[in-house]
C-alpha cells in the first residue's frame, strides 16, 4: 500500500513540475504546449518534416503567428528570413 501511495505522490509531483507554465518575456513569443520542433527560418516551409515525435507536448515559448526563430534564437517576421519567398 505504501509503495502505491509513494508512486502516486511521485506521479502527481512529476505532472505538476512538467506542466508548469513557462514565462515568455521576449518580444513576439507566447507560451504554448506544442511540438518539440521550433519554427525557424530554415524549416518554416517544411515543419511537417520534424524528426521528433512527441509523446506529450513540450512546454516552451514559441514565436507568434507570422514569426520564426533566426540563428540568434530570436523571433523575427518570416519576411526577414534570408531567401524568404514572402518578401
Amino acid at each position: 500500500m505504501w509503495k502505491q501511495l509513494l508512486f502516486v505522490a511521485f506521479a502527481v509531483n512529476a505532472f505538476f513540475f512538467t506542466c508548469a507554465q513557462v514565462t515568455c518575456d521576449r518580444p513576439n513569443e507566447h507560451y504554448k504546449c506544442g511540438s518539440a520542433c521550433q519554427t525557424t527560418c530554415e524549416n518554416y516551409l517544411s515543419l511537417s518534416l520534424c524528426p521528433v515525435v512527441n509523446v506529450r507536448c513540450t512546454n516552451a515559448c514559441y514565436c507568434v503567428d507570422g514569426f520564426v526563430r533566426n540563428d540568434s534564437d530570436i523571433c523575427i517576421p518570416i519576411s526577414e528570413c534570408k531567401g524568404s519567398s514572402s518578401r
